[in-house]
Formats: structure tokens, sequence, C-alpha cells
């Protein structure tokens, strides 16, 4: 039988054989995926990164010639909140896994040192490759406690439920807790068909099932089960826009819409048509096709 030394070091040498295929995997994500089908350029999120070097080159000379440039953009107000939001509810075990702990650090990273908002929000899908080795690590770092205490695995893992379940209160999107005082009423109503939405399914409506289109951030998910969309401001061989005004994104971006300059752009374009508008949301079609 192996000794508890050689078993670390075959985990230690597991866990170095991931992390450098991951590594090997990311870098040619980034330096040949990306741009061989993005016509040759780089990643156009690069953007949100501008603070520390706008790239992952510019990343790597900030974290050599300014590493407290990282700190404060990693470390901000928000990205504390974020922490306290999306750690506090797993009674903070997982400290107690540092191996398994170690696969959530890149996703925490790639959001903490980004300037999009909404990338240190637990509301969001930016959260979703975080969430999986954190409950990992905390069910080992759980698994620890039960070993070293097991005449207390009771009260400990009664303590974690009860952490979670005061969590969930106070943060999860479930429903039922709007009719609780103190309780989480985020996007709580947002499955509620309004009136708004009455109009923007009469507008996807016109277009042709066929028909290559182009739409907001928003309206797009309506738009998804075709064969081709894309995201205005592009284009290129869309024959319809579809544009909502009024819920254009859900404010994953820095910089001012560049959808409000498109529409801008198409209303005074002779090739485009307006067919539609209504309560902000609209349908142009080319006039050429």
């Amino acid at each position: 039988m192996q000794d508890r030394s050689q078993v670390g070091l075959s985990r230690w040498g597991v866990a170095a054989a991931i992390a450098a295929g991951g590594l090997l995997v990311s870098a040619l994500a980034i330096a040949v995926v990306i741009p061989h089908f993005n016509a040759g350029a780089e990643s156009s999120f690069y953007g949100r990164y501008d603070a520390i070097g706008g790239s992952a080159g510019g990343i790597v000379k900030t974290a050599f010639t300014h590493p407290w440039t990282l700190f404060e953009q990693a470390f901000q107000h928000r990205d504390l909140h974020y922490l306290l939001h999306l750690l506090l509810p797993l009674s903070f075990l997982f400290v107690l896994s540092p191996l398994a702990l170690v696969a959530f650090l890149p996703e925490a990273a790639l959001n903490q040192l980004s300037a999009t908002q909404t990338q240190t929000s637990i509301h969001f899908h930016y959260m979703a490759a975080a969430i999986p080795p954190l409950i990992a690590a905390t069910v080992l770092g759980a698994a620890v406690l039960v070993r070293r205490y097991p005449a207390r695995t009771g009260g400990i893992l009664a303590t974690a439920v009860a952490v979670a379940v005061l969590a969930n209160w106070k943060l999860g999107a479930v429903p039922l807790w709007t009719v609780v005082p103190g309780g989480e009423d985020f996007q709580a109503h947002d499955w509620h068909v309004t009136a708004h939405d009455r109009i923007a399914e009469k507008a996807i409506a016109l277009v042709p099932a066929g028909a290559v289109v182009s739409s907001t951030n928003v309206i797009g998910a309506h738009l998804s089960a075709r064969r081709r969309v894309l995201s205005l401001p592009k284009l290129a061989d869309a024959t319809w826009v579809v544009a909502d005004e009024t819920r254009s994104s859900y404010a994953d971006r820095v910089a001012p819409l560049p959808s409000v300059a498109a529409l801008v752009r198409l209303r005074r374009n002779a090739d485009w048509r307006l067919v539609f508008e209504d309560d902000g949301v609209l349908v142009f079609h080319r006039r050429s096709a």
C-alpha cells in the first residue's frame, strides 16, 4: 500500500497535469481558435480588461510590471460584495479543501478582473463555471470536519444547512421568498408576460422563418432557434432587424451600447425600411432583399 505522502504527491501530480492541460487549451482558444473564427481579430471581450492590459499578453505584462493594479481591479467594493454573496452560503467549508478550490480561482479571476459589472453578480450566467468547483470543495471540506469531529457530525451538517437556507432567503432568486419578510425579490416577477412582451411577439412574427435576422440582446433570445441570427450592430447578410430600445441588453456592457448607434443609422439608411414600431420595439426590413 502507498503511504500518505505518496498518495499526496500522486494527487498533486494529477492536479498539475489538469492545470497544465487547462492552460494549453486556453492558450489555443485565445491564440488560434478565436482569431480563426473572428476574421483574424482578437476576442471582442478584451475591452472588459482594458484597465489591466486589454489582452492576454497585456494582462501577463501588468502582472509583472504593475501587480498592484491587478489587486486593485480584483478587489473593488463590488468584487468583495460578489465574493461574500457567492461564498457565505457555503459556510466557508471549501477552505478545508484547497486543492478542489484551485479550480475556482481561474473563473474568479476572470470575473473579478473584468470591468463589466454583471460578471461580479451572482444573478448572471458568469457564475456557471464557478459554482461546481465551489460545491465540490464544500462537500470535501465538510467531510474533513466530519472525519476530525465525528461526534459533532449532526451539528456541523445542521449548521451548514441552516446557513444555506438563510442565505437563500436573503439572496436566492426563488419567487416564494417575495412573500417572506426580507426575502430576495430580484427578478421574482420576470416570468410574467407583459403587454410589452406581447408587442415583441407580434414584431418577431413579422420575420420569415428562414430569414437571416440581426437583433438586440434581450429580444434575440426569442430568435435563437433560427439557423442564423446576428447580434446588433452586426448586419452582414441580415435582411431583417428586430430591436427593443427599452431593453436592448442585460446591462453587461461598460460602454454605451453600439446597437443604439446602429439603430440611428438604420433609420437614416434608405436601404432599410421601418415596418414596425410600437412601445420601443422596432422591425426593419432591407429594401434590396
